[in-house]
């Protein structure tokens, strides 16, 4: 008598759920390979300096992993520093923020200096910090004493800004560690005049032109007190300066024309490079945009 074969069901609605599942020994991987799926898995935005207030101080360029990545600080450890760590120090921000950004030139300066003393007595690894806390609190505080917030603003709005502002210290200051040079990005745009056309109805007014020639006085004013600070040997951390602009823009072409064949043509240090407002506007997309996180 011929035995009848049993077949096993091995579908989900049959399975034990008691039972845990295999997980894969993601640690067990080379590191290479490790470092190379970290980068499929990051988000790259620009992130505001203050989150509260995204216009104070311009914005600086950060990566982002999903949530399910925080499962492991192992893990999550070894994406941000690879990441982040690496990337170049950068600032993006519009030329009336100069002197702005010359106050954070001179905190990052103070917390270099900091750090430098602190990675002789401290090695970076194992379950010390990877930057000295000293560091960015003098960085903050010479920020602070510079451009002020007002102390008649909500404790709990304040906290969050010096949050943010330590993040940003923190990490610029080990991006700074490998080449002391800060990619500043001035991004301009004409500004709406039309207030200022006269009776005739054209553009060639002199309140108009200064309008959109603001910006060019804004770039050469950042660039004469860089060039100041390095000659007084007040800083030893240089700046790269990049225009960014719409092509055809007035603002744009303007001071493209004084830096490369203007009265401004010498300056080296300032290069002109175009780019599509609408890629600009997605560099600041992004979750932190707007939030106080």
């Amino acid at each position: 008598m011929s035995s009848t074969p049993v077949f096993h069901d091995d579908s989900e609605q049959n399975r034990d759920l008691t039972q845990p599942c295999a997980t894969f020994p993601f640690l067990q991987l080379p590191k290479e390979l490790r470092l190379q799926i970290y980068t499929y898995l990051s988000t790259h935005i620009h992130k505001p300096i203050d989150c509260v207030f995204p216009k104070r101080f311009g914005y600086w360029p950060v990566n982002i992993y999903p949530p399910s990545l925080l499962i492991s600080r192992s893990i999550y450890d070894e994406a941000m520093d690879f990441v982040n760590d690496l990337q170049p120090a950068a600032v993006l921000c519009r030329p009336n923020q100069q002197q702005k950004y010359c106050a954070l030139q001179a905190a990052l300066q103070r917390g270099c200096e900091i750090d430098r003393a602190w990675l002789k007595t401290n090695a970076c690894g194992g379950q010390n910090p990877r930057i000295s806390p000293a560091a960015v609190d003098a960085a903050l505080q010479i920020l602070l004493e510079k451009v002020p917030y007002s102390q008649r603003r909500n404790p709990t709005i304040l906290h969050q800004s010096y949050r943010d502002l330590r993040h940003f210290f923190a990490q610029t200051i080990i991006r700074l560690r490998r080449d002391s040079q800060i990619h500043l990005t001035l991004w301009v745009e004409t500004r709406p005049y039309k207030r200022f056309w006269n009776w005739y109805g054209s553009e060639r007014s002199a309140r108009a032109v200064a309008w959109y020639t603001a910006d060019s006085g804004g770039v050469w004013l950042l660039r004469c007190n860089l060039l100041s600070a390095i000659a007084s040997g007040q800083t030893g951390v240089t700046t790269k300066v990049t225009v960014r602009g719409e092509k055809g823009d007035k603002a744009y072409e303007w001071i493209k024309q004084l830096f490369e064949v203007g009265a401004y043509r010498s300056s080296e240090d300032v290069e002109c490079v175009p780019l599509e407002k609408d890629v600009y506007k997605k560099l600041l997309e992004g979750p932190f945009v707007g939030e106080g996180t």
